[in-house]
């Protein structure tokens, strides 16, 4: 069963690997598998999971400031936006 708790999910996936190896032979042992299937599933969301396209974030971050730092006000600039009245 597939949860969109990440946490949930690692949590499924850490049962499920040490039901297959079934007995360690120490605490190390289980511990490096534990870590390895984080490191696992920590490299698949950076990779997998992208929402936001950061260069256009960076990008759209550089117009705005180059926008605040014009000299022109918003006075200065015709105003564009309609005005609707309802009656």
């Amino acid at each position: 069963m597939k949860s969109t708790n990440m946490l949930a999910q690692l949590n499924e996936e850490i049962k499920r690997r040490t039901r297959v190896v079934r007995i360690f032979p120490n605490i190390a042992s289980c511990l490096r598998l534990v870590q390895a299937l984080c490191v696992e599933t920590h490299e698949t969301w950076l990779e997998d999971n992208r929402y936001i396209n950061m260069t256009f974030l960076a990008e759209q971050k550089k117009e705005l400031l180059r926008m605040a730092a014009s000299p022109t006000t918003q006075q200065d600039q015709p105003n564009t936006s309609t005005t609707f009245c309802t009656t």
